[in-house]
């Protein structure tokens, strides 16, 4: 089995010879039918398996980034340098409203004349760059994930230590012994821990983590 991309090319000869041997191997087609993400499967594997390896180009004809969200890049109106000076054919995402640069790259498509590009292929480096350069210099705002995870004015320190009992217990009574540390003991095992009342939560015994407050 082979995995890939679902946006692909394939040669005439290249078809033939799938629609061949799908003709005699029935069932291949038939099993395709009940698999997982058979687009990015099912020809994939049958290329992999009826064409030579040097006759294949493994790359993607398009070209896409995924944000720090794990979410496909939106390209705009002011992408079309950017896009042009890539080393592909297609794009995603553009977005709706990007009326002017899907103009313009059809003007591209549709242009009687050749037009040379300086092919780049760092795009995706180039994007990270542009979108994070700004946040390591804290010049723009912090991730919403990272508010509450920095050491700082007005903030607690935490520290969570995830042993089995008898170990966590002989590190909380190290630090008590050595350190000006405050410890909230071993958590929903202890008898009295030192918290709010929790409507009884804290009596359930568990495996789980020590915290130890460094205020």
């Amino acid at each position: 089995m082979h995995i890939g991309s679902q946006w692909w090319c394939l040669r005439c000869q290249t078809v033939e010879k799938i629609f061949e041997f799908l003709a005699m191997h029935p069932k291949i087609k038939k099993f395709f039918k009940t698999t997982w993400i058979p687009d990015e499967t099912f020809f994939q594997t049958l290329v992999a398996h009826l064409i030579p390896k040097n006759e294949i180009e493994n790359r993607t004809l398009t070209f896409l980034v995924f944000s720090d969200y794990g979410m496909p890049a939106n390209f705009y109106n002011d992408h079309f340098s950017y896009l042009a000076d890539q080393d592909y054919l297609f794009a995603r995402k553009i977005s709706n409203d990007a009326k002017q640069l899907k103009a313009r790259l059809w003007d591209l498509y549709a242009a009687s004349t050749m037009t040379t590009f300086s092919a780049s292929t760092n795009g995706r480096q180039r994007y990270e760059f542009l979108t994070n350069s700004g946040r390591h210099g804290r010049r723009l705002g912090a991730w919403f994930w990272e508010t509450e995870g920095e050491i700082g004015r007005k903030r607690t320190l935490f520290m969570i230590v995830c042993k089995k009992w008898h170990v966590a217990k002989r590190l909380t009574d190290f630090l008590l012994q050595h350190f000006s540390i405050n410890s909230l003991g071993y958590l929903f095992d202890e008898m009295n821990p030192e918290l709010d009342d929790l409507g009884g939560l804290r009596t359930v015994r568990r495996n789980l983590p020590v915290i130890v407050d460094l205020r």
